[in-house]
């Protein structure tokens, strides 16, 4: 099915880093990153370039499974191994915020939202330049 929407044009699949994409700005109404934040090499930098390119009544949303646990050497070593990032809810919401991202703290801080998405334990979606969907 996707070689199909592909050879049709209805998608297209590119290579790109976060940190410096190359689409216009204001290309897109919706962008999603689902267990991706944690890779990112410039988290600050990259929220910046998604804002660029997002609608300016576009949707960011972000899914992410893994929160920080302070005490877990397990997840240490695998931060260190993967060369990774796992944010806080409070780290990702400053980090937001200062990409000028509007939150929409009834879905971050809702838990029937989590419970519907019930493997994912966090859920941020946001809205650029409105604080309502």
């Amino acid at each position: 099915m996707n070689i199909e929407e592909i050879e049709n044009k209805r998608c297209e699949i590119r290579q790109e880093s976060v940190s410096q994409m190359s689409f216009d700005d204001n290309t897109f109404d919706i962008i999603s990153a689902f267990e991706t934040v944690y890779f990112w090499p410039d988290f600050s930098n990259d929220l910046n370039e998604v804002n660029r390119i997002l609608n300016d009544d576009g949707i960011f949303m972000i899914c992410n499974e893994a929160l920080p646990k302070e005490n877990d050497e397990r997840q240490k070593e695998f931060i260190e191994l993967l060369d990774c990032s796992i944010f806080s809810k409070n780290e990702l919401v400053s980090y937001l915020n200062n990409a000028d991202f509007q939150i929409s703290k009834r879905l971050l801080m809702n838990q029937k939202i989590l419970s519907l998405v019930k493997i994912l334990h966090g859920f941020v979606l946001l809205q650029k330049n409105s604080n309502e969907f």
